[in-house]
């Protein structure tokens, strides 16, 4: 039993939401800060929200707890929100572990999560180095769904660019 993680990237809506049944995804778990796709904006937070639940999937956003650019200035090296957040800071939040917290819990009720962004590739998403790694160094396990639509666990989606080594990227 693991956590999944998928993004939507040049995917249409339909074949998303094919993946997560593919995949038997029970709770659809939005990580994006600001969950409004100005070029897909069937993937904004609304319009998602109906496609996934008709589809008999339950939408939650955790983007406020679990994003990647977090509104806190304290997560920013430079103290503004801008630029990409120090990670090892935003783990010491409060909030963000009320956020993993919330999805370990889940997985602890047997219930099939997807943690979601708009990267199609795990490697450059927030969801792998962020959430992800913070889900591995507290024992719970995690899966990628990547560009492909094959499952791939977190070891190798952290090889595929950084050879095993812990390294963090920003598409920002």
């Amino acid at each position: 039993n693991a956590i999944f993680s998928i993004g939507y990237g040049a995917r249409s809506i339909e074949q998303y939401i094919e993946l997560l049944k593919q995949y038997d995804i029970a709770f659809l778990i939005d990580t994006r800060s600001q969950p409004h796709s100005r070029w897909k904006p069937e993937f904004s937070r609304e319009p998602l929200s109906r496609a996934v639940d008709a589809a008999g999937i339950r939408y939650l956003f955790l983007g406020d707890r679990i994003g990647g650019r977090p509104a806190d200035e304290t997560c920013y090296p430079n103290g503004r929100v801008e630029g990409r957040p120090d990670y090892d800071l935003v783990r010491t939040k409060p909030w963000f572990l009320e956020g993993i917290e919330r999805l370990e819990n889940g997985l602890r009720k047997g219930h099939r999560i997807a943690i979601m962004c708009a990267e199609q590739k795990p490697e450059v998403c927030h969801r792998t180095h962020l959430i992800g790694e913070t889900l591995q160094q507290r024992g719970t396990p995690i899966m990628h769904i990547d560009e492909h639509g094959q499952l791939q666990s977190h070891q190798v989606i952290l090889e595929r660019t950084t050879g095993g080594q812990q390294m963090f990227f920003s598409t920002w």
